[in-house]
């Protein structure tokens, strides 16, 4: 639900004189080597600049490689693809701060910074290294951790005060955790020998995909909580099956049928974990008198922390639920303008209610977001439009894209399960939930070297049956493209967003929607197109996704960001400038024919000749999507003796 990460040099105006400072050995980053270039601004007009480690200011141009005093800073703290960079000791965040953000930075000494900002609810650590996790965060914390090492395993303080625990393609060592604060917790693709933890009633999300965990060690009521909390499970994921040398090995679930997951559950609770805070070993009290001061003292000293832990819970769930409305809700229309949808073929899907519970958005586009949710206790898709900026069209054609959805049924076409609303304009198309996102997602986060030519075979086949089946129905989809083809943890591919999806009556359309470097020249000139439209795009897929481009050849680890993140004509470039064109620029020479995706050499050459033929100019060259899939059985026969 936060918006796309921006480089926090990108939105601010480096000043060109900073605000003076007491330089020379009085300055307090004297103690760093030379070479140190420190983005600073403790001034209260909000400027911000860069100083050598003497405070001397250096030219707005410089490139900065650490964070110094950032205290008088007016901007929200993210750091992005800043390879250079770490922090020092004298790092210092602006006071107000409530969400910080390093993607892509050099080694971050988080351990080194001296305090964090009271105000801070929301850290986000993507594509690093950091020496740990830091142990002095303020209560409340959400964490979102993606790719990232940590040096030093994750300490038990660390996360003692996270509400919400986010990671993905992480692996990661941990002391014994204590997660009583913890309410939500969601991971794919992470990898922990151990774990041992203690958890809370409060505890109620548990959504895994695709996670190993060597030793789950819990002590009895921490196993009740996890048991009886509504958890997805992907059945790739492994949890527990060690040892459990001081307790007995339970397993979870077990009422759910997911008899595969074990937890060591103690036998004494006091083997687990200590959770008593020591804190300030080193205070010795010598009388009666002065144990009562001493327990007055902290009493009132609670008190304080109490109610100041309080007002800050209460002001960070207001602006939640000021960031959430928007998504949350339902948009609002007339009654007379409601009246003209027509829901009556939606009746025999209708759902219950009051058995859906939203989750989290997992998804937002323009007008609608998709959001995780449970139905009953099944995990579901559920697919519902914003609050603000729809229009009554706009209901409409949702209305019939699941009227739509209801005459489906093809194993490569993700399934509906139904609807429910109240009344039109709050209507929720509930799916079944693809655990493995979408192929673009899958394609950014694997290399090519990670992803073999067996399972793409089978990305392309089950892609081709769903477009037979659509266009047996006498349906186009209209906007194929990666971000469309939804993945299962378990293996298979599946078609979804049929917003702009219409039934070619008559075998021609002309309206031309869909996204433009997907669309083949017919529907870029307005022109009329048939069910050949979507082989256009069909092709274009194999071209920027089944297949690497010519940046993608490289194999491994030496990929680029860039590289795993293609997309159509990504490597089209201004002969002149370098720079990447526009999409219009794009679309002329689309239209011309003088310009398709790029191939390499590794792709194998029936292939490329399949997607060269789907990519054909007129769209009477092109082939059916029948033939299309008996193409790829043959050759999969050929290849398989």
């Amino acid at each position: 639900m936060r918006g796309a990460i921006n480089a926090l040099v990108a939105m601010l105006s480096v000043a060109t004189a900073c605000p003076s400072f007491d330089t020379g050995n009085n300055c307090r980053y004297s103690h760093l080597p030379n070479g140190s270039a420190l983005l600073v601004s403790n001034s209260t007009k909000g400027e911000v600049c860069i100083v050598d480690n003497q405070c001397r200011a250096l030219p707005s141009t410089a490139t900065y490689n650490m964070i110094g005093d950032m205290s008088g800073s007016k901007y929200p703290m993210a750091f992005v693809n800043r390879s250079n960079l770490t922090l020092v000791r004298s790092t210092v965040f602006p006071t107000g701060v409530t969400d910080l953000t390093f993607k892509n930075v050099g080694f971050a000494a988080l351990s080194e910074v001296n305090k964090w900002p009271g105000s801070l609810g929301y850290l986000r650590l993507e594509d690093m290294t950091a020496d740990a996790l830091p142990t002095k965060l303020p209560l409340n914390m959400t964490f979102y951790i993606r790719n990232t090492s940590f040096v030093e395993p994750i300490s038990t303080l660390a996360l003692r005060t996270a509400i919400q625990l986010t990671m993905s393609h992480t692996k990661v060592q941990m002391e014994p955790q204590d997660w009583t604060v913890l309410s939500d917790l969601e991971w794919s693709n992470v990898t922990i020998p151990s774990l041992n933890v203690r958890l809370h009633r409060t505890f109620s999300d548990f959504n895994v995909y695709n996670i190993t965990i060597g030793n789950l060690t819990m002590d009895k009521t921490s196993f009740q909580y996890l048991n009886n909390t509504i958890a997805f499970v992907s059945e790739d994921s492994t949890i527990g099956g060690g040892t459990c040398p001081l307790g007995t090995l339970t397993r979870l679930w077990a009422h759910r049928n997911m008899t595969q997951f074990t937890a060591c559950v103690l036998d004494d609770p006091t083997t687990g974990i200590n959770h008593d805070l020591n804190l300030n070993p080193n205070l010795h009290v010598g009388s009666t008198s002065n144990t009562a001061l001493l327990v007055g003292l902290v009493a009132l000293g609670l008190l304080v922390v109490a109610a100041a832990a309080v007002l800050l819970t209460t002001r960070r769930k207001y602006a939640a639920m000021q960031r959430d409305f928007e998504l949350s809700q339902a948009p609002v229309f007339p009654a007379d303008e409601e009246s003209g949808v027509k829901m009556d073929a939606l009746t025999p899907f209708r759902l219950d209610v009051t058995a859906l519970t939203l989750k989290k958005v997992l998804g937002t586009g323009a007008f609608a977001e998709v959001w995780l949710g449970t139905l009953a206790k099944d995990a579901v898709a559920v697919k519902k439009l914003k609050a603000k900026n729809v229009t009554i069209a706009q209901l409409i054609s949702f209305v019939e894209e699941i009227t739509l959805m209801t005459t489906f049924d093809s194993p490569y076409i993700v399934k509906l399960i139904g609807a429910c609303w109240t009344h039109p304009a709050d209507i929720k198309c509930v799916m079944e939930l693809m655990d493995g996102g979408d192929l673009r997602d899958y394609l950014a986060d694997h290399t090519p070297a990670m992803v073999s030519w067996t399972e793409k075979y089978q990305h392309m086949l089950s892609i081709a049956e769903g477009l037979v089946y659509l266009h047996s129905m006498d349906v186009i989809h209209r906007d194929l493209k990666s971000r469309n083809v939804l993945l299962s943890s378990t293996g298979g591919a599946k078609l979804t967003d049929f917003g702009i999806s219409k039934i070619d009556v008559h075998g021609t359309m002309t309206l031309g929607v869909g996204t433009c470097r997907w669309m083949a020249p017919e529907v870029i000139e307005d022109k009329e197109y048939t069910i050949s439209a979507d082989i256009y795009s069909f092709g274009k897929w194999l071209s920027t996704h089944g297949i690497p481009s010519n940046d993608c050849a490289f194999v491994g680890m030496i990929l680029s960001e860039l590289d795993t993140h293609e997309i159509p004509y990504f490597d089209f470039k201004n002969q002149t400038t370098g720079d990447s064109v526009s999409d219009s620029a794009i679309m002329v020479k689309v239209v011309t024919g003088s310009l398709k995706p790029t191939f390499t050499t590794s792709c194998p050459h029936w292939v490329r000749d399949l997607a060269m033929s789907c990519l054909a100019l007129k769209a009477t060259d092109r082939p059916e999507a029948v033939q299309v899939v008996h193409h790829i059985r043959t050759k999969l026969r050929e290849l398989a003796k």
